[in-house]
Parts: structure tokens; C-alpha cells; sequence
């Protein structure tokens, strides 16, 4: 749609009747906009002035967006790459995991945490032929979280679909997690439940992997080894993985 905007009537900062160039433009995820949103964003502002602030091993849309910032430089010529190698986010528990995975697609951006400890990863594993599947499972895992004293705790899954679903049968194991499956809904804190896709961009204290293994996650394909790490990288001090059955290879 920008670029319909920007071949019709043109991108930048309306000024009577005429469009001047933004002063300044940011641009935030940038790891999943394609060359041709750099190019049109670089015309519709001051030359130099565009920061973009993204993370490739959270680039959850490979099919359009760059595979590495030299892209980028190559529709904005000049353009400058920071790379900050550190991150303060999570426990250093937290961070060794999601850098495993990473490390599995982009080996050329290494995840380093700062030294700051934590809970260990908790893993929740049962019969993948039990009656009740997973439920009785992240249902514990929720309780373990409430437990160590986190409020703001979050259930992420592979669709939007399983959030829904899952938000339901957890009612009968006394978990009520408000789910959020579209854009319009509103995080207020508490327990929820969310696809990856909208986990992305943000954090919990405690989080917790549903159905965190192969069959979710394809480990022979690129993309859901990248929504695999998004999934394990929401928490902020504790971190659940939940599945019924035997757990990815990636964090078992």
C-alpha cells in the first residue's frame, strides 16, 4: 500500500499543496521490510536521515525482507550499519537458549547476553498419546510461574487458532488466559495467550512454549527454526517449554 501511495501521490510531509521530505524517518522491525519500502522511505526524506532498528534472527518473513543489512545499504547508498552485540533483555538462561537457535540460520549475528542470572529453563514434557494432550502441562507450568511470582506471564503458540482453542480447554484445568489473536486486542497485563506472530516486539516476565517441538516447529525449515526463537526469546526472567511428547532438538 505504501507503494501504490508512493507511485500516486507520492510519500513525505504535506506542506499546502506540495510535499516536502520528512526531517527525520524511523523506521522500527526492520528486519522484516523489503528493499523496496527502504528505497521509497529513503525518497520521501532528508537524505541521511532514516535510522532503522531491526534484529535478522527475529525476521519472521524471510520471502520479502533482507537476509542481511548489505541489502539495505544497496537501496541507500552511504547508509551505515551499527551492529550492538549485546543484549540486556533476558537472563543469561534465556539468552544461551534463543542464541542456540539463532545460531542455526544466522551465523553471522552471534547472541551475547550480559551476565545477569536467573531461573533455569523449565521443561515440560508427558506421553504424546496422553488423554489431555499438553493441557495439564502448561497448566502446571502457569502455576510454576505464579509461583516464583511473575503476573505479566504469557502462553505463546505456533497460530492464532491453537491460542483461541487452547484459552478454552485451559478453563477446565483453572488457567483462564485472555487470549489475543488479532491486532485489536489489548495487552493489560496478567495471563494471556498469543500466537507468535503478535508475540513478536513483546516482552514478559515469564513466558511459556506451547507445543514446542517438531511438529510445530519444522526443524528442517529456516522459518519456524525463526518463530521457534521469537517464541523462546519473549521472557524476560522465566521461561517455560511445554510439549507432549519429546521437545525440539533445538532446546531439549
Amino acid at each position: 500500500m505504501l507503494a501504490v501511495q508512493a507511485f500516486t501521490g507520492g510519500i513525505g510531509r504535506q506542506v499546502g499543496r506540495v510535499l516536502e521530505p520528512f526531517d527525520h524517518v524511523v523506521l522500527d522491525e526492520a528486519q522484516d521490510y523489503s528493499p523496496l519500502l527502504y528505497a521509497l522511505l529513503g525518497r520521501a526524506t532528508r537524505a541521511g536521515h532514516l535510522t532503522a532498528l531491526g534484529d535478522l534472527n527475529q525476521g519472521m518473513h524471510g520471502y520479502k525482507g533482507p537476509s542481511n543489512w548489505e541489502a539495505v545499504q544497496a537501496v541507500l547508498p552511504g547508509a551505515e550499519v551499527l551492529t550492538l552485540g549485546r543484549t540486556y533483555r533476558s537472563t543469561k538462561q534465556i539468552t544461551e537458549l534463543g542464541a542456540r537457535i539463532a545460531a542455526t540460520y544466522n551465523r553471522a549475528a552471534q547472541v551475547q547476553g550480559v551476565d545477569r542470572d536467573g531461573a533455569e529453563v523449565q521443561r515440560y514434557t508427558g506421553p504424546a498419546d496422553a488423554p489431555n494432550g499438553e493441557l495439564p502441562l502448561i497448566a502446571q507450568a502457569v502455576k510454576d510461574a505464579q509461583a516464583a511470582g511473575h503476573v505479566n506471564i504469557a502462553i505463546v503458540t505456533r497460530r492464532a487458532v491453537d491460542a483461541d482453542r487452547l484459552a478454552e480447554a485451559l478453563r477446565d484445568f483453572d488457567t483462564d488466559a485472555q487470549p489475543i489473536t488479532t491486532q485489536e486486542h489489548r495487552f493489560r497485563g496478567g495471563l494471556v495467550i498469543l500466537p507468535v506472530s503478535l508475540a513478536k516486539g513483546l516482552e514478559f516476565s515469564a513466558a511459556i512454549v506451547s507445543s514446542a517441538n517438531v511438529q510445530t516447529y519444522d526443524e528442517s525449515t529456516e522459518y519456524e527454526r525463526r518463530l521457534l526463537y521469537v517464541s523462546a526469546s519473549r521472557a524476560l526472567h522465566w521461561l517455560g517449554l511445554v510439549s507432549a511428547g519429546e521437545l525440539h532438538p533445538l532446546i531439549a
